[in-house]
């Protein structure tokens, strides 16, 4: 950020400042000069700001303040700060708890939340184990549907657009192992390779079957 004095003689001393939440008191405010670079040039001052922002920087006001001695200015536009973050890495829930890995039981049905935190917040998609993508941060599976293992994906994504940069997106995955139990659906008997059904088996005495 780069403030620039007016003509000034003597040279114009240029001051940057974040507000410290109270804009009716300026006294408090936080001086930020040092991490500011200084030029001079026939009695017009310029001073550039570099600071790295923090996620507790978001809504900070940034304004930078003119004087020679004679007069004090301060600048008609103050910045504020909208500080754009990555989003976290997804937390998968069932019925409240994170889990990275489930076992259900076959025909019962499932719910997963997925959450991530950032700014702007971000967009939440599901991969399920057939690849089939769902944009919603609930993913849900009726109960005659919940029949195989498999892996599931959750990502959140955001598309990062600052004032002075090229516009980003960013991911972060996190991933969910369902393991599905169920019971034996069949149960089948045979005498050599002939299956049995329930009713009579004829068979001859003192023969082995």
């Amino acid at each position: 950020m780069k403030c620039v004095s007016s003509l000034g003689r003597p040279s114009p001393v240029i001051t940057w400042f974040t507000d410290n939440g109270t804009p009716s008191v300026p006294s408090d405010d936080v001086n930020l000069t040092v991490y500011a670079s200084i030029s001079m040039s026939s009695d017009v001052t310029t001073r550039v700001l570099m600071i790295t922002p923090y996620k507790r920087d978001n809504n900070q006001t940034v304004y930078c303040n003119v004087t020679n001695g004679y007069s004090s200015v301060s600048s008609g536009h103050k910045i504020r700060l909208h500080v754009l973050t990555y989003p976290s890495r997804p937390v998968i829930y069932y019925y409240g708890k994170p889990v990275s890995g489930i076992y259900i039981i076959k025909g019962k049905a499932m719910s997963f939340v997925c959450s991530s935190i950032g700014e702007p917040s971000p967009t939440i998609t599901w991969k399920t184990s057939s690849n089939e993508l769902i944009s919603n941060s609930v993913l849900s599976s009726p109960n005659d549907q919940m029949t195989h293992n498999g892996s599931y994906s959750c990502s959140a994504w955001s598309i990062l657009s600052p004032s002075n940069g090229q516009e980003i997106t960013v991911t972060n995955t996190s991933y969910i192992t369902v393991n599905v139990l169920y019971p034996p659906e069949v149960i089948i008997c045979k005498i050599g390779q002939v299956a049995t059904y329930p009713g009579i088996v004829k068979v001859i005495k003192n023969e082995p079957f």
